[in-house]
């Protein structure tokens, strides 16, 4: 049985099958760095980010089917929070999340129907939370877990050596495929 697996950045596709390594240009003129792999042919791609300044920012959505050889448009998913991605999972089946932020709200986007139509199914407004999420993912076709990673309170400094986020941050959990996300209290 052979592994394989695939991460993008900006500019090239990353494909790793067995112990052979391809790496393949990506042709669509935009910033594509956000990468979810639901089985080891197809791959969800999102590429574009906001713009500081007041400008508008973009986001378009890659399907491909074949280890990400060729890569289709899919509909536009929307702004979201804002343009600016902190993640993107793929749960397969055409059930996939994006997570969405701008300077003082983070929102995740889902969608169930291999991505035609996409709806907010968790939003946090306000300043503390324009940092958005990590570690968005599924654990299967059904589970998958987020953390909401606040920045320090409004005009707080860390404690120096500190990321904004240190020791903060809460956990979410799915049961859905995305549908839903419920508060995990330790």
């Amino acid at each position: 049985m052979s592994q394989s697996s695939a991460t993008a950045s900006a500019e090239q596709l990353v494909r790793i099958e067995g112990k052979t390594v391809t790496m393949t240009p990506l042709s669509t003129g935009q910033d594509c760095s956000q990468l979810a792999v639901s089985t080891p042919t197809a791959l969800l791609l999102a590429c574009g980010q906001g713009a500081g300044g007041g400008g508008m920012g973009e986001r378009s959505l890659l399907g491909s089917a074949d280890s990400g050889r060729t890569f289709l448009p899919l509909p536009d998913p929307g702004e979201g929070a804002g343009y600016d991605g902190s993640g993107i999972a793929d749960a397969g089946n055409g059930y996939a999340v994006i997570a969405t932020s701008s300077s003082n709200r983070s929102a995740l986007l889902s969608t169930s129907d291999g991505a035609r139509t996409w709806h907010e199914s968790l939003s946090f407004t306000g300043e503390q939370y324009g940092e958005g999420f990590g570690d968005l993912g599924f654990e299967d076709a059904t589970h998958g877990v987020v953390i909401v990673s606040p920045a320090a309170g409004a005009g707080e400094q860390p404690p120096f050596g500190q990321p904004a986020s240190a020791g903060q941050g809460t956990l979410y959990r799915t049961t859905d495929r995305g549908a839903s996300w419920t508060r995990i209290v330790f």
